[in-house]
């Protein structure tokens, strides 16, 4: 009791904000990771689209005329360079994940009061 005659203020343990701090850490950490799958699927199926639309104007180009087989659009080319974005898209998701879930970018000092002993 304090002079007042009321309850002193209790304090919360600094092992509870701790562990809070921590999950909460882990929470943002998820959520950047899913965010950068979501972003991963969405330029994958726009690469895969617009490989696809290439590849029809290419056929109804040369299908009405309009080009000979020799200046396709879709050339191998092309599909190469497709093929080497889409393992640098790959990689680099990989990575940006990975950095989200598992860097540690604030290591603990000695003299932190929050510190694991």
């Amino acid at each position: 009791m304090n002079a007042a005659g009321g309850q002193e203020p209790r304090g919360i343990p600094l092992s509870e904000i701790a562990s809070h701090l921590q999950l909460r850490k882990q929470w943002l950490s998820e959520q950047v990771a899913s965010e950068v799958l979501r972003l991963f699927r969405l330029s994958v199926v726009t690469m895969a689209a617009l490989t696809v639309v290439l590849a029809a104007v290419d056929a109804v180009f040369i299908y009405i005329g309009t080009i000979g087989p020799a200046d396709r659009l879709m050339t191998e080319r092309v599909l190469l360079a497709v093929v080497g974005a889409s393992i640098v898209q790959v990689g680099a998701a990989f990575a940006a994940i990975v950095l989200a879930l598992f860097k540690n970018p604030n290591p603990v000092a000695s003299d932190d009061p929050l510190a694991e002993e």
